[in-house]
């Protein structure tokens, strides 16, 4: 799997997620004494590819606080759901309007297929 990922100072990372084309769509990662956020994740898609980056960087996935999602559509947030089942520790922060968006789904999908 082709990951690619640059390391930026003050412990960010910014992660490819190759999304209509190299360098169009990022997320990222933040790590501060050994703990870490995802600030958007990107489609569902790119879960292997967040998962191989933490391993790559050594950081165990139970040291991953939180999932930030700053929008919730699927290019932002599409792969929430199945990160946070790999993630024990993890919670997402979103804001309110947002939540039900992410606990269900079905009509941001059918909205997002309609177009």
């Amino acid at each position: 799997m082709e990951v690619q990922y640059y390391d930026l100072p003050f412990g960010i990372t910014t992660i490819d997620t190759g999304l209509v084309r190299p360098g169009f769509t990022a997320s990222h990662l933040l790590v501060e004494d050994g703990q870490a956020a995802f600030v958007d994740v990107g489609p569902a898609s790119t879960l292997l590819m967040l998962l191989e980056v933490l391993s790559r960087k050594q950081i165990p996935r139970e040291n991953v606080r939180y999932v930030l999602v700053t929008y919730v559509h699927l290019d932002h947030a599409g792969a929430a759901g199945k990160l946070l089942r790999e993630l024990p520790n993890a919670q997402v922060v979103v804001h309110p309007k947002g939540a039900l968006p992410l606990i269900a789904p079905d009509r941001l999908i059918k909205g997002a297929t309609a177009v």
